[in-house]
């Protein structure tokens, strides 16, 4: 019997109106661009710092108070693997046989991928090390390197 004969009545079931229109898909998909760009201008200096920073310490870069600052402008440029400067700062470091008091060295224009710089500027403090014949060789400080152009020599990354 239908309806028309009086039988009883079934609830009817709420019916969900929550269908996507086109306008409501774009929406979301802006709102998700701007917050992913968002997250990426704050977020990739500090990663790409502490990439580099750990770069350093496995290619046996080690000191006290190790600490990388990365700067691009717009921050969206790390995304292409480039750096406008890297500053390094540490303090009773050793490399390679090389040991010095205080390190404060900033890296101009840097690619990334390449591992080359354009510029290099800083200053080294109580510098040592072994040289050929054995004896240690001190300085006391070697710096201001001043505004250094570097680029690649024979396929080799090399300051002039």
């Amino acid at each position: 019997m239908g309806r028309a004969g009086g039988g009883p009545r079934r609830p009817r079931r709420p019916r969900l109106r929550a269908r996507l229109t086109v306008r409501g898909c774009l929406t979301s998909f802006f709102v998700l661009i701007a917050l992913g760009l968002i997250a990426s201008w704050l977020l990739l200096p500090p990663i790409a710092s502490g990439a580099i920073d750990q770069g350093l310490q496995l290619a046996g870069f080690h000191g006290d108070g190790r600490r990388v600052t990365v700067v691009a402008s717009p921050p969206l440029e790390l995304l292409t693997l480039h750096a406008d400067t890297v500053r390094v700062q540490a303090s009773d470091v050793t490399y390679q046989g090389l040991q010095a008091g205080s390190v404060d060295v900033t890296l101009g224009d840097v690619a990334l991928l390449d591992r080359t710089a354009g510029t290099i500027d800083g200053t080294l403090t109580a510098v040592s090390f072994r040289g050929v014949d054995g004896l240690t060789v001190s300085v006391a400080s070697i710096g201001p390197v001043g505004d250094r152009r570097c680029g690649r020599r024979h396929g080799r990354p090399q300051c002039l």
